[in-house]
Order: structure tokens, then C-alpha cells, then sequence
């Protein structure tokens, strides 16, 4: 996985889309925490969802935090 990230960033920018982190296991926390030691350095960028209660076991360097949508803002197409 880290050989496909680095290849394809020498390429191009990547962008990795890991969502709902809190349910991953050990070994995919694992991975994901690899990948984001190794990627200093490339143009890559992680986005990760959560749920608000899941606490990170490192630094983001960005998060945003968002809010439930009112059931008033749910547009539903028929």
C-alpha cells in the first residue's frame, strides 16, 4: 500500500478517503497511521471520517467538525 501511494504521488496528487475510522481494526489503524508517518514528504492528503465520540491517536492537522443536519435542511428528490 505504501509503494502505491508513494508511485502514484510521484505521479500525480493523491487523495486517500478513509472513512469511518472507528471502525477499523488494529491492523487497519495500524496501516493508516504508517501511511501517515511516510507521506511528509508527498503530495498526499488523508481525509478521515469518524464518529465526534472516536478520539485520534495522533495530531490532525485539520478537522472540522460537523453537526447533524436539522430534519428542515434534508432535501429529499422525488
Amino acid at each position: 500500500m505504501l509503494e502505491l501511494l508513494r508511485v502514484q504521488s510521484q505521479r500525480q496528487p493523491v487523495i486517500l478517503v478513509c472513512e469511518d475510522i472507528h471502525w477499523a481494526d488494529h491492523t487497519s489503524s495500524e496501516l493508516l497511521d504508517l501511511i501517515r508517518q511516510s507521506i511528509s514528504e508527498r503530495p498526499i492528503l488523508i481525509i478521515a471520517t469518524f464518529r465526534p465520540e472516536f478520539r485520534l491517536p495522533w495530531k490532525a492537522d485539520a478537522r472540522l467538525d460537523l453537526n447533524r443536519l436539522s430534519p428542515g435542511l434534508i432535501f429529499v428528490d422525488s
